[in-house]
């Protein structure tokens, strides 16, 4: 499927349902070099914040020309310095594969410091209020943003959470971001929003000829083989707290994007 054109049309239609006044704060945590999501954001009316420890100049005249806050830093579970490996892809250097992880499959060996903030930090700069969708895209990291989400107050859970699964590999074949480490930690993030109250996810895979998941995650056993087909590569998912979009919308959105 095509991912990111997909998940962007979902959530087009998602936020403004769930969030029908744009009250809560709208947060992408990893901004890359395209997809941009905070921008999608502001079109729909909401704040949007840009999270991203290397902003391109492109990035930077996108938020400075919107109401967009751009926030130069990572998030994890670190308030602090951290080393940063900048992304390599078939020798060349890729600022979409940079990530603090220096095992992960698209890291280079090279590294440099940048700030780090926790979820918690992040929200206290931004005074944040209500929280109506926090998108992550941080190369492998995601699971020590989403391990800090049961702490935060009730009022600060996002509506909706998107985070990236997987990478460089298929989940059959166990490598990149379906390293058994890694897939864990997917695992325990899945556990962490169930517990929570996130009961319907979406699951968008960029695996050719493939099709949208729509999950319980209260009904079904929370496996990686339940979960991912064997020729899942990468992808989001798309989860809803207190709110359930119907299959028969979902498909309509999602038919256009499954190539």
């Amino acid at each position: 499927m095509q991912v990111e054109p997909c998940c962007q049309a979902l959530l087009s239609q998602i936020l403004p349902e769930v969030d029908k006044k744009c009250l809560g704060l709208t947060i992408e945590v990893g901004v890359g070099t395209f997809a941009f999501y905070f921008k999608l954001f502001e079109q729909l009316g909401f704040q949007a914040i840009a999270v991203e420890p290397l902003p391109t100049e492109q990035v930077r005249q996108l938020c400075s020309s919107g109401n967009i806050s751009l926030i130069e830093s990572c998030i994890s579970d670190i308030d602090g310095l951290v080393d940063f490996y900048l992304g390599s892809y078939e020798g060349q250097r890729s600022l979409n594969l940079n990530s603090m992880r220096p095992d992960w499959w698209g890291s280079s060996s090279t590294a440099i410091q940048v700030p780090s903030m926790s979820l918690h930090s992040l929200l206290s700069t931004l005074e944040a209020k209500q929280l109506t969708c926090l998108k992550i895209d941080v190369e492998g990291m995601e699971f020590s943003i989403i391990k800090q989400l049961p702490s935060l107050p009730e009022n600060l859970l996002p509506q909706v959470l998107m985070f990236e699964y997987g990478g460089g590999s298929t989940r059959k074949r166990g490598q990149g971001g379906w390293s058994q480490e890694i897939l864990d930690e997917t695992m325990k993030s899945l556990d962490i929003i169930c517990n929570l109250g996130y009961r319907q996810a979406i699951i968008v895979d960029s695996a050719a000829n493939g099709k949208e998941q729509v999950i319980d995650l209260k009904a079904i056993s929370l496996e990686p083989t339940v979960v991912f087909p064997p020729q899942s590569v990468y992808g989001n998912i798309i989860t809803l707290r207190g709110a359930q979009y119907t299959e028969e919308k979902i498909a309509a959105v999602c038919q256009l994007y499954r190539a």
